[in-house]
């Protein structure tokens, strides 16, 4: 389980029960320069993606003796104000989806970390979660 607090600069990873739920307590705290905004698990179930206020998703890699390495640092145009990680079974692909401030959303491939697309919001459409400054 992954939390993060607001217009905070980390996040906190806990050990959990998975069939009890139970904590076990503060597995590792992850810092970083920026805000973060948002936090998931990719569907690979070990890679946490973590989103800061400078528009990046960091990829962490998280091991059970504590050790954690940055495995892919996706870079946005914007800030993100959500992301939901998901898979096409069809196709064969692990999935994140970005939603960004200017209403734009990114869909990544994890397993290669690369961007599938973008899509662009419509013309005079409104920040989401933002203002200007968040560029």
């Amino acid at each position: 389980l992954a939390t993060v607090a607001e217009h905070e600069n980390f996040c906190v990873v806990h050990m959990m029960d998975p069939f009890g739920g139970r904590s076990f307590g503060v597995h590792k705290i992850l810092e970083h320069k920026h805000t973060v905004t948002a936090v998931t698990y990719a569907k690979d179930g070990t890679t946490l993606l973590v989103a800061t206020a400078d528009g990046r998703v960091r990829g962490w890699e998280i091991e059970p003796d504590g050790s954690s390495t940055v495995s892919a640092n996706l870079v946005h145009d914007y800030k993100l104000v959500s992301m939901r990680a998901g898979e096409n079974l069809k196709l064969g692909l692990t999935l994140v989806a970005c939603l960004c401030v200017d209403g734009s959303v990114w869909l990544w491939d994890t397993s290669r970390w690369c961007v599938l697309t973008k899509i662009q919001p419509r013309a005079g459409g409104h920040l989401i979660g933002g203002d200007a400054s968040d560029h």
